[in-house]
């Protein structure tokens, strides 16, 4: 009995100690400044948002050719960019994930290759933060394809 008594009192100081009277403030990376594309590619458009915004996305009219997703990131979290049609969801998309980094903007550049992607695309973003996350992360990725003439 005293050992159930002494663990409903400890519990209880815990709880009572946990979420009360404290008040976090979560504030968001600034978004990062826009990468340069590498030599033989240009950016065609570029999008950016921070994780307290929830989802970004970009319509965007492509040319043909291969398409690569630039990223930059800052902050504890994960961004997802998915890429699609824009038409009602058919299955798994063309997709590419990013790493964020606190303290340092990470940088990641991928090209998406053996993936369809739809020449009127809707490319969508999204920060998936870490655990215990105090200041959300902040993204901006270019979209370039391969120069022409």
């Amino acid at each position: 009995m005293e050992s159930r008594l002494a663990t409903i009192l400890v519990a209880a100081t815990l709880v009572a100690g946990c979420g009360t009277g404290a008040s976090v403030t979560i504030s968001s990376e600034s978004i990062p400044s826009t990468p340069t594309a590498p030599d033989g590619w240009t950016s065609v458009g570029a999008f950016g948002g921070a994780a307290a915004n929830g989802t970004t996305a970009m319509s965007i009219q492509l040319g043909a050719g291969a398409v690569a997703l630039h990223a930059v990131c800052l902050g504890g979290g994960t961004l997802i960019v998915l890429v699609s049609s824009g038409a009602p969801r058919s299955g798994v998309e063309p997709s590419a994930v990013f790493p964020c980094s606190s303290g340092t903007i990470a940088e990641n550049r991928f090209e998406l290759t053996g993936m369809t992607i739809p020449r009127a695309a809707v490319f969508t973003a999204v920060v998936v933060e870490g655990a215990g996350v105090i200041r959300q992360s902040a993204f901006n990725v270019p979209i370039e394809q391969p120069k022409r003439g």
